[in-house]
C-alpha cells in the first residue's frame, strides 16, 4: 500500500522499470524485461481492456486515500514471469 497523502523526496526512489501491458501475456517472455539487471524492481500495470477480461496480473486501485496493488497470483503463477520481490511483499491477492 502506497499512502497518498506520504511526501517523499527523490532520494527515497531507486530505479525500477514499469511495464504497462496493452494485451495479455500468454506463457511468453517479455525480453526487455528479461534483460534488466537481477534485483531491478519492475511495477506491473494492465490496460482495463486487459483487466476486464481477468487476464491482468497487477492492478492498481485507489481505495480511499491509499492506492492499492493488485495481484492476480493464479495469472502470475501460469505466466512464468518474475517480479520483484518488493512488490510482492506490498500487494495484496486477488
Amino acid at each position: 500500500q502506497l499512502s497518498a497523502d506520504r511526501l517523499v523526496s527523490a532520494a527515497d526512489f531507486s530505479p525500477c522499470q514499469l511495464v504497462y501491458l496493452l494485451e495479455p501475456v500468454h506463457n511468453q517472455a517479455i525480453p526487455d524485461v528479461a534483460e534488466q539487471p537481477h534485483g531491478t524492481p519492475v511495477i506491473w500495470v494492465s490496460a482495463p481492456s486487459v483487466q476486464a477480461n481477468g487476464t491482468a496480473l497487477f492492478e492498481l486501485a485507489l481505495e480511499g486515500r491509499r492506492l492499492v496493488i493488485y495481484v492476480n497470483r493464479e495469472q502470475l503463477r501460469s505466466s512464468g514471469l518474475q517480479v520483484a520481490a518488493p512488490l510482492l511483499s506490498v500487494a495484496r491477492p486477488r
